[in-house]
């Protein structure tokens, strides 16, 4: 009754049989032993009565009973209670539909108010999760570790862990725990390992300018030293570019110091000897044109969100500065699942010796991480 209930909230309130009373806020719905959903060859009935409040908010309760009928002696009831959530585009760390192949390197988490991934104490609250069904999917290499949990989906578990060549432990796992795996001198933790993962991917759609929206079709030009700057420096209005393509030319800095958004058709890329740097902190910047030297005090208000339906590259020198918030760039790939059935493709390619912070989701698109050189990082 609880899946059923659940399964309902996202399909317009239709069962298999049926059906629900009730307002947009209350639903019900309620079997009877005249009319099961279940009868056994002996002729034992079962069916369940469900009622979910709050169904119009983000946070529906469900109570469910189930009821068993048997062919002698009393009913037998039982009923459950279940608190639902939106869990969020970002509530694991790393999650992949497909296929994740993890080839050396660390993943764990880590508190933005205490400082940059390299210096904050480590976390273990990461969650690599892939919800592909078949042993290997999700592949760690070698020198892969992970501080924190895997999530893999149904049916994966048989022949898993030996599978695994890095490490998946948490802030006391130890050898000789119950759970705990020796694959030489690397320690896997099964009690960090879940084996029914699920989650929906919904396609992005570019959300409407809002109220303090600016729209621009082209970005500014960049100044003597080479630096584009956008958006509002106080926070007050967004700018949204909405542009066919973006090319950040090699040697060129593309500063936000304002709320910006980049609505783009095609390709989104900052590569070479280029950069992205949104300010999220105080920062000076002195231009110089011939013998005039004007310095620039931006307070930090700085976040961009990226929306591009092509191929999105942040390579080279490609980072978020200090405070290190992932939150303030977010990069969305658009192209649409039936798109990509169609055969359309987009790739998005994150790395190059920079550190690079950044939310990212693209649910059709294929993925590669592979920057930080020998001693950054990519976090987000």
């Amino acid at each position: 009754g609880a899946e059923y209930a659940v399964w309902c909230l996202k399909n317009s309130w239709t069962l298999p049989t049926g059906s629900w009373t009730g307002d947009a806020a209350t639903k019900t719905y309620i079997g009877s032993a005249d009319n099961p959903l279940f009868t056994d060859s002996q002729g034992n009935k079962a069916f369940f009565k469900v009622k979910v409040t709050a169904a119009d908010t983000p946070y529906p309760v469900i109570v469910s009973e189930g009821v068993v009928v048997p062919t002698s002696g009393p009913a037998i009831s039982k009923q459950i209670r279940v608190k639902l959530s939106n869990g969020g585009l970002f509530a694991n760390g790393l999650v992949a539909k497909d296929r994740l192949t993890l080839n050396g390197g660390e993943m764990d988490s880590y508190r933005s108010s205490l400082g940059d991934p390299v210096s904050s104490p480590r976390g273990y609250d990461i969650t690599v999760a892939s919800t592909a069904i078949e042993i290997g999917d999700v592949s760690l290499g070698s020198a892969a570790d992970i501080y924190g949990n895997v999530a893999i989906g149904a049916g994966s578990q048989a022949g898993f862990v030996n599978t695994i060549q890095g490490q998946i432990i948490g802030p006391t796992t130890a050898p000789g725990q119950d759970g705990v795996t020796n694959h030489g001198s690397n320690l896997i933790d099964t009690n960090r390992i879940a084996y029914d993962y699920t989650q929906d991917f919904p396609d992005v759609t570019v959300p409407p300018p809002g109220s303090s929206t600016v729209i621009a079709t082209a970005l500014p030009a960049a100044n003597a030293q080479n630096l584009i700057v956008v958006g509002d420096p106080n926070g007050v209005t967004t700018t949204r570019y909405q542009l066919a393509s973006v090319n950040i030319p090699n040697g060129t800095t593309l500063m936000v110091v304002g709320p910006v958004e980049f609505d783009v058709a095609t390709t989104f890329s900052v590569t070479g000897n280029a950069a992205l740097v949104v300010v999220d902190g105080t920062t000076t910047v002195t231009t110089k044109v011939g013998s005039l030297t004007t310095s620039i005090n931006y307070p930090g208000a700085g976040s961009a969100k990226i929306y591009a339906g092509g191929n999105i590259a942040i390579t080279g020198n490609g980072s978020i500065n200090a405070p290190y918030k992932p939150e303030a760039l977010q990069v969305y790939g658009t192209l649409s699942k039936a798109a990509y059935d169609a055969g359309n493709t987009q790739s998005i390619t994150v790395g190059g010796n920079g550190n690079l912070t950044a939310a990212i989701y693209a649910p059709n698109a294929d993925m590669v991480m592979n920057g930080g050189g020998s001693s950054g990082y990519i976090a987000g």
